[in-house]
Parts: structure tokens; C-alpha cells; sequence
């Protein structure tokens, strides 16, 4: 599954679709059980890297910043899930890593870019940030040089869009049927992503 354009400026206002991932910590992403809550997809190229770990630690500074607003924040990299393991561990990162190994979340949001090593044409993740509104539809997009020490920018454009989900007096959740099932399925999956 692709997005239609390789523009970052056309992935605004489509929806992500349903993937289902691997991710460290143990923690299997459904993202069709993420809607309700906003989330940040935070890609980079390569683990263990200094432009991954600068990034990263950006966004783990501000942790409790997207917490506060039930904003969830997951890394991705096309690394195996071991080494993602191994490089939060490492980081002692509060959020996990997708091990997108298929390079299906790094296909659809076309954060792929040309590079070579040793001489040798190569692809690889260009750091890109991408903010989800709670309807899982894409909100702001970030992209290479932009993303270095940014999570600040990001934790004000997702609680812009918290406070305008407020101010509606209606989530998705409240306009469902099923409220009550749902929400009690999404707090279950997410309980260690915003225990205090």
C-alpha cells in the first residue's frame, strides 16, 4: 500500500491504513486500535547512528509533554525487532520502536530515500516525523534537516489539535455505539504506553 504522491504536503488529510506491527517491549501495534488518540511516527535511517540518537532522545525528552495530551509516539526503522531492542534498551527509550522489516509503514508515508555506501547506490529511511489526529488521518509532516530537535514543535501542533478535540465535546469513541467496548480494548493495549 502507497500513499498517492511522494510529496510530504499529499499525505496530509489521508487516513493510515490498518497496519499491524511488531514492535520492542513486546508490544504488537494494531493501528486501527490507536484511533481515539492522537500519534507521532517518528522514522529514521539506521540504529545506532548519531543523527538516530540525537532524534530520539529529542523525542524521549518530551515524552510526558505527549503523554499529557494521550499523544503516542513510536519510532520506526527497517532494523530487525532484536536490534531495535537492543538500541532502546540502550536509550533507555520511554516509547518503542517499529521494526518495520517489510518496509510496509516506510512504503505508504514514502520515507524512502537514494544514498550510496562505498560507492554503491543504497536506500535508506529519510528522518521524517508525521503527526495523526485521532481519527488516524495525518496532520503535519516533518522531513529530513526539519526534524533535529523538534519534538518541541511537534508536542505544540498535537496539543493544538487536543484542544480543538475538546473544545468539539465529542472524541470518536463518544460518537460510537460500542464506546464503552472500544475504549475499554484501547486503554488494555496502551496501559504501559501512558501508565504514570
Amino acid at each position: 500500500m502507497k500513499a498517492k504522491s511522494n510529496q510530504a504536503s499529499a499525505l496530509i488529510g489521508q487516513h493510515v491504513p490498518t497496519f499491524e506491527t511488531n514492535a520492542t517491549n513486546n508490544k504488537d501495534v494494531h493501528f486501527a486500535k490507536l484511533r481515539g488518540y492522537q500519534s507521532v511516527l517518528v522514522f529514521y535511517s539506521q540504529n545506532n547512528t548519531p543523527p538516530a540518537t540525537a532524534l530520539l532522545q529529542d523525542f524521549a525528552e518530551h515524552y510526558l509533554s505527549f503523554k499529557a495530551i494521550k499523544t503516542c509516539v513510536f519510532a520506526v526503522t527497517h532494523d530487525t525487532l532484536q536490534a531495535c531492542q537492543d538500541y532502546s534498551d540502550q536509550l533507555k527509550l520511554p516509547f518503542p520502536i517499529i521494526a518495520d522489516e517489510a518496509d510496509e509503514l516506510s512504503e505508504w508515508f514514502e520515507v524512502h530515500t537514494n544514498s550510496s555506501e562505498y560507492g554503491e547506490p543504497k536506500q535508506i529511511i529519510e528522518p521524517s516525523v508525521f503527526l495523526i489526529d485521532s481519527d488516524g488521518e495525518v496532520q503535519k509532516v516533518w522531513r529530513t534537516s526539519q526534524v533535529q530537535r523538534l519534538a518541541h514543535q511537534v508536542v505544540e501542533a498535537a496539543h493544538v489539535i487536543h484542544d480543538d478535540l475538546k473544545d468539539s465535546g465529542a472524541s470518536l469513541f463518544a460518537q460510537q455505539a460500542d464506546e464503552a467496548a472500544a475504549e475499554q480494548s484501547l486503554i488494555a493495549d496502551l496501559q504501559e504506553q501512558f501508565t504514570v
